[in-house]
């Protein structure tokens, strides 16, 4: 994995039973998020957290964040004679990115 990246939590506005959508993702270059007409790109958001599962609540994305994090680690880290010579670790580590005034997109951006 590259630089630029980290593992993403996207809040969108969600419903009125549960005002706030959180959605889980590893990406690149999540500046494409901002729009600089609409102020958020559907097309990204869709791209990156389309098939993300939906979490009503900010501690349950940050767990999936935390295992995501753990999960794309032991993929990455390379062992030699039985020692860890190397773990990989986002740039940008997790973060939250707050799009709370927009709703995700459905469909096509």
């Amino acid at each position: 994995m590259s630089a630029d990246d980290g593992i993403y939590i996207l809040t969108t506005k969600g419903t009125e039973q549960k005002p706030l959508e959180y959605r889980v993702a590893w990406a690149q270059a999540i500046e494409n998020l901002l729009d600089p007409d609409t102020g958020f790109s559907s097309w990204y958001a869709i791209d990156i957290f389309g098939k993300s599962n939906v979490h009503s609540s900010l501690n349950e994305a940050l767990e999936e964040a935390v295992g995501l994090l753990r999960d794309l680690q032991l993929e990455d880290s390379v062992v030699e004679d039985g020692e860890l010579v190397y773990v990989w670790v986002p740039e940008y580590g997790i973060q939250v990115e707050d799009f709370s005034d927009y709703p995700f997109p459905n469909g096509e951006g």
